[in-house]
């Protein structure tokens, strides 16, 4: 399946997400796999899944905004997002491509961190 030929899943301003096997594609793929395209400067929101998720760097760099710190990638860098663990995606001077993957055909439960502050 190539990425342009599936509809974007919009992100706001940030960016797109684009799904390329399993849910809602009911093509029987044991798996769930995307791709996500963060705009060059953004910030894709803070969320949190109940299963691990594994990105594959394709294009561009940044970092990986965790509930603990940050840590930077490239493209080549694979990255283990331990299930629960809240996460963001800051996109460097480039635009971002990342593969993603969960190990169920139908996308997780997934949190989006909504600040208390006015």
């Amino acid at each position: 399946m190539r990425a342009a030929d599936t509809a974007p899943v919009p992100l706001g301003e940030v960016g797109v997400q684009r799904i390329l096997l399993g849910a809602p594609r009911s093509d029987g793929s044991p798996l769930l796999m995307g791709v996500t395209q963060v705009r060059a400067g953004q910030t894709s929101p803070l969320i949190q899944h109940d299963t691990a998720e594994v990105a594959y760097v394709l294009a561009g760099s940044g970092w990986m905004v965790t509930d603990s710190s940050e840590h930077p990638f490239a493209p080549g860098d694979a990255i283990l997002i331990e299930a629960g663990c809240w996460h963001a995606i800051r996109a460097g001077e480039a635009p971002v491509e990342m593969l993603y993957a969960f190990p169920a055909p139908e996308a997780p439960a997934t949190r989006t961190y909504r600040s208390t502050q006015p």
